[in-house]
């Protein structure tokens, strides 16, 4: 089963590539805005938190980067496993502010939210320009 799932994520163009991060990119957004809303959405919040991790094992976790060309390579795994451990540590903040009950501890656990999510937000800025300038099929400007 795991061989299936190799062979799929190697077969990933590098417009789906791009698509893929884009696609997280625009969640994460939303997750931001919701979070600087008012009155906040806790349990929404919450169930955007697990979305997003199916978006990533769903679509990004297999890919192994073989597309990319041996200098981007090395780039792109760095931020990609970084991108995964925030996402991970994203879901952590959302389940703690989601169970906050005083505007004190919501308010903190909403900033470091807040700050976890600009920070996977330049994470996906960086990775997509790594992809574009990655791209060994791409013609040279």
């Amino acid at each position: 089963m795991t061989y299936f799932y190799v062979l799929i994520a190697a077969l990933i163009s590098m417009d789906s590539l791009a698509t893929a991060y884009q696609s997280l990119y625009e969640q994460l957004q939303h997750i931001h805005q919701q979070v600087l809303a008012q009155p906040l959405e806790k349990k929404g919040l919450m169930t955007d938190g697990q979305q997003l991790l199916q978006l990533w094992q769903n679509n990004l976790a297999m890919v192994q980067g073989e597309q990319l060309s041996e200098a981007a390579l090395n780039q792109w795994r760095s931020l990609h496993t970084e991108i995964h451990r925030e996402l991970r540590l994203l879901n952590v903040d959302l389940m703690f502010l989601g169970r906050s009950n005083s505007s004190t501890t919501q308010t903190a656990k909403q900033k470091n939210v807040g700050d976890r999510l600009a920070k996977l937000l330049q994470y996906c800025t960086q990775i997509q320009q790594v992809i574009t300038s990655g791209d060994p099929h791409k013609p040279e400007a």
